[in-house]
């Protein structure tokens, strides 16, 4: 669409070059191609200068250069980021091809990214992981977040299976049992969610951990930062690039009993309860698998076409995106169209503006409802078709046929969206730098919910047909205007100090209705105006906030060895009530580069010793909307008759809290970074500890007022661990390696509840809740009686502490208090979902053109409760396998019960439910081949590569379930670690190719 205008800026360039090979023309040419030597690829964009003068030129993307050198000059000099310089002779030579070795010691001093600007790796006081984007690009997922697993220290990660969910993502803990995930910000754009980004168009990112990296973005940064960068336009001459993936997505293999291993149970579950057998084993020949039945092996697709191009005066960067995973669940599909336009403009030396949007068209397939919860239920006695062919009733209360449920469930959601900022820099007395820009995030989503006439069973049915339909849009605006001052004093101090003013606002409205009776199944009815005005509703809501900022920080450099950086960032919510509005989040940082002294000078090993530590306070405002105000319900519950006439009324229906305050987060580091010969090998450490206090909960209020909850200040809660990494690096003829190690340890205690016992969570059925936060334990700790294993005889039980109702084979609890019986108040800590130990190894290996890499995570320490199992909804419900190893007789199980059917001790919430969740993963393994230069020069291409890889391989673990890897369900921190209902991580197996042209 700008051909164009990239045709009228080469006809200058061509008209430029010819006027000046005119007046040169004694002038010698001198052309040539620059490659990597790590793998013989051009590089694009190298500076190449004639020695002592300023006439010079840069590379294509083919990595070659045409310049004009006068007689009298005799050496060029090649330079680029991250590759040591070359100065060659020209020596009367017309062709001169250069190969260029990677500056290891560069490398390790790049410019990492940080909140408001970019620092040299060799200046930071804070904790920063950064991760390049063809690390993010190599696994085959939709969001960005789940490419970062394993890769950086302090980080967790975890991952539903449903395509286009976005994964949970846990910097250094869980610090509140509310909303503990991290900030994102996208070019500088604050967003919650960032699903509608094309993991093609990441330059890097940047992941802040501390609060010396952290403190600048105050009340958004107290459960860590992302810092995403997307590409832009860096080559001189345009370059197209065009990526392809296909694959398949193969479920886990998961296993219920067979027909006839059900009937066996069944049968003697009811002989243990004195019933005669329902099942004759022998007569069963079919058995339904219903797993198989529901999961099936799906395609997934990933096509990318970008063009960029720096013209000096202006950069380009355009892409388009498309991606789209079928899902192993019929009619669980996600569907993405992307496309973004990051361009730059040069108005003057001094002026740049630009801008960076991108636009997502999305479409998740929510039609499969519950399956899995189903699917552990039904048993493999019931077919899934009668002999007519039509859905079979499962005869069961606990679970209808899932299959008749994904047939004519539909529930699919249409999000459209724009998000990005245009802005303007301005450098001004030589040593100022002043941004303005204007961010928007609109996003606009459309649900339809419809379910047509249908009958199954007189348990399954729909008698009259339904739809709903609602839209949401949300509009975020953020405007933000920043001064840097950087200046270099005698070679000896550096200073680099930011002072800004931010401004953000968030609307939110929601409108939707219902109807019965549509006239018809087709989509082409399913519209509200189709249905009955009879039990109609409609609905229509919206909220405000805002948020005013004013931050400043200071980097001060002494020497290059000695360094500081003060950061103070307020920060004002109208989620607040006025008289406590404002919150202060200050950060100091201090670190010493001792490998710079002067008595480590003689020391060729050690190429980096750097000791930095930090302290600094973050808050925290994620609520919701109004809490200081009270709001009243109306309708006829609050309506009263007088004279004869009903007069509407209105009522309290929530506790005003003017108290409510910033949760605050305060965090100690301290770090040490090494290198080793010329950073061939580096290593970090990093200690933490973190505590939260105020945190924002939802609290309970007195049964006499009647209005149930309130979000109020409650407690504490404290994260403590070790974060490190250790990295090897290097080449050697024609070899290359990167060996990459990251592990972090997590504490994880809640310190404090204030006038509050235990907060509850953790709902696994059958008004259960499983999970708890008491002081001296973890957030989200699993809370039962602690399970001996089944009874073997009944002396065992007559010497054991009473314990009512009991058999041998039933479970035998252990007596936590010591009162000889066995009752509630022995429930205790069975378990905690937060893993003592999460780590990441990264290893790639390259020979010339062909290069291998192998990703695995791991983590260690943590459970998982079992909630599929423990809750039998129906005596009749399917069972897991490990019931084949149950209690039939003395000696036989130390761990199973013996066959009950629920509501008694075997079925209680008990550390019989909780497995060991560790795991490793077999994260990532892909094969990419590079055509080598000999043969690109008889293609019009200058790049070509295809790859073979594979995802989510293999997991390492005791554990028997369907998957040990799951997200916690609304990603709420008190339902973590339950494995109910959940869609399953799967396998991906793709072929791809990239071509540069």
């Amino acid at each position: 669409m700008r051909k164009p205008v990239f045709q009228l800026v080469t006809i200058l360039l061509f008209s430029l070059l010819a006027s000046l090979s005119v007046v040169r023309a004694q002038d010698n040419t001198v052309e040539g191609q620059v490659v990597s030597s790590d793998d013989g690829l051009p590089l694009p964009g190298v500076n190449v200068l004639v020695q002592d003068t300023d006439l010079g030129t840069s590379t294509d993307a083919d990595g070659e250069y045409e310049l004009q050198v006068p007689p009298e000059n005799n050496v060029l000099v090649f330079s680029y980021l991250g590759y040591e310089t070359q100065e060659i002779g020209i020596n009367g030579q017309t062709r001169i091809n250069v190969e260029l070795v990677a500056d290891i010691e560069a490398l390790g001093d790049e410019l990492v990214v940080v909140g408001y600007g970019r620092t040299p790796r060799s200046d930071l006081t804070g904790s920063i992981s950064s991760i390049r984007g063809d690390e993010i690009t190599t696994p085959a997922v939709s969001n960005p977040v789940q490419a970062i697993q394993g890769r950086a220290s302090g980080v967790q990660v975890t991952s539903s299976g449903d395509p286009g969910s976005s994964p949970s993502i846990r910097i250094r803990g869980i610090g509140t049992t509310g909303d503990s995930s991290p900030l994102f910000v996208v070019d500088g754009l604050f967003v919650d969610d960032i699903s509608y980004l094309n993991n093609n168009d990441i330059e890097s990112m940047e992941i802040l951990k501390d609060a010396s990296a952290t403190a600048i973005y105050g009340s958004r940064g107290a459960n860590g930062v992302v810092l995403i960068t997307t590409r832009q336009g860096t080559t001189s001459e345009p370059v197209f690039s065009f990526s392809m993936s296909e694959g398949l997505e193969q479920p886990k293999d998961f296993q219920m009993t067979d027909a006839s291993e059900y009937a066996t149970l069944m049968n003697e579950g009811l002989e243990n309860i004195g019933e005669p057998p329902a099942y004759d084993v022998d007569e069963i020949d079919t058995s339904t698998d219903w797993f198989d039945e529901v999961l099936r092996v799906s395609a997934i697709r990933n096509y990318n076409l970008n063009f960029s191009q720096s013209t000096g005066s202006a950069d380009y960067f355009v892409s388009l995106g498309y991606y789209n995973q079928l899902g192993n669940v019929e009619k669980s599909g996600y569907e993405r169209f992307t496309v973004r336009l990051n361009n730059q403009y040069s108005l003057s030396d001094n002026i740049t503006v630009g801008h960076n949007f991108a636009g997502n068209f999305s479409d998740k397939d929510e039609r499969f409802g519950g399956a899995f919860d189903g699917t552990y239920r039904i048993p493999p006695t019931v077919p899934v078709y009668t002999e007519d062919g039509d859905f079979n009733d499962t005869g069961i209360g606990s679970s209808t046929n899932v299959i008749a449920s994904i047939n004519y469930h539909n529930n699919f959601t249409e999000t459209r969206s724009l998000i990005g900022n245009a802005y303007l820099d301005i450098n001004f007395l030589e040593h100022f730098h002043f941004r303005s820009s204007i961010g928007l995030d609109l996003r606009d989503s459309e649900n339809t919910n419809f379910n047509p006439e249908y009958f199954v069973s007189n348990q399954q049915q729909n008698e009259v047909s339904s739809l709903s339909k609602s839209w949401a849009n949300t509009q975020n605006y953020l405007w933000e205007n920043t001064v840097n001052y950087i200046r270099t004093f005698n070679d000896i101090h550096r200073v680099d100090g930011l002072l800004g003013f931010t401004a953000q606002e968030n609307n939110f409205e929601l409108l939707g209705g219902n109807r019965n009776q549509i006239f018809g199944n087709d989509s082409s009815l399913w519209y509200l105006n189709a249905g009955v005005t009879d039990g109609a509703g409609n609905v229509n809501e919206a909220t405000s906030s805002a948020i005013r900022s004013y931050l400043s920080r200071i980097n001060y450099t002494l020497m290059d060895r000695y360094l500081f950086t003060g950061t103070l960032r307020v920060d004002g919510s109208s989620r607040f009530p006025s008289h406590d509005r404002f919150g202060y989040f200050p950060s100091l940082a201090l670190g010493w580069r001792i490998s710079e002294e002067n008595f480590m000078q003689d020391t060729d090993w050690f190429s980096e010793l750097k000791l930095r530590g930090s302290w600094g306070q973050l808050g925290n405002d994620r609520i919701g909307e109004y809490q200081y105000f009270a709001t009243a319900a109306t309708g006829v519950g609050v309506s009263a008759i007088f004279g004869g006439q009903i007069v509407p009324g209105a009522a309290i229906n929530t506790l005003v809290n003017q108290n409510i305050t910033w949760e605050t987060t305060e965090q100690f580091d301290v770090g040490v970074e090494l290198g080793f010969f010329n950073d061939r090998i580096l290593a970090e450490v990093d200690w933490y500890r973190r505590v939260t206090r105020d945190m924002l909960v939802n609290v309970g209020v007195s049964p006499s007022v009647g209005l149930g909850t309130t979000e109020g200040n409650v407690g504490s809660v404290e994260n403590t661990g070790l974060d490190f990494g250790l990295d090897f690096r290097g080449d050697r003829d024609d070899f290359f390696y990167s060996i990459g190690f990251s592990g972090s340890t997590i504490n994880n205690t809640v310190l404090d509840l204030g006038t509050e016992d235990e907060l509850i969570g953790g709902n696994i059925g059958a008004g259960i809740n499983i999970s708890r936060a008491r002081v001296d334990m973890p957030i989200g700790f699993f809370y039962g009686y602690d399970s001996l294993g089944p009874f073997d005889t009944q002396e065992e039980i007559d010497a054991a502490p009473a314990q009512s109702d009991v058999e041998p084979g039933d479970l035998q609890m252990r007596d936590v208090n010591g009162d000889g019986e066995i009752g509630p108040e022995d429930r205790t800590l069975i378990g905690s979902p937060i893993p003592d130990f999460t780590g990441g190894l990264n290893v790639t290996l390259g020979y010339r053109n062909l290069e291998l890499s192998v990703d695995m995570y791991g983590a260690f320490g943590h459970d998982i409760y079992d909630a599929s199992n423990n809750v039998r909804f129906s005596g009749e419900d399917a069972f897991s396998r490990e019931w084949l190893d149950r209690w039939t007789g003395p000696g036989t199980s130390d761990r199973i019960p013996r066959i009950t059917f629920g509501g008694d001790w075997n079925y209680e919430p008990s550390s019989r439910w909780v497995h060991d969740g560790s795991y490793v993963k077999l994260n990532n393994v892909r094969l990419q081949y590079t055509l080598p230069p000999s043969v690109m020069e008889n293609l019009p291409v200058s790049l070509a590569r295809i790859h073979v890889s594979g995802n989510n391989l293999h997991y390492f673990t005791s554990y028997e379930g369907f998957t040990p890897e799951f997200a916690a369900q609304n990603d709420n921190p008190m339902n973590a670690g339950l494995d109910g209902n959940i869609y399953p991580v799967s396998s991906i197996y793709t072929f791809g190719a990239t071509i540069n042209f």
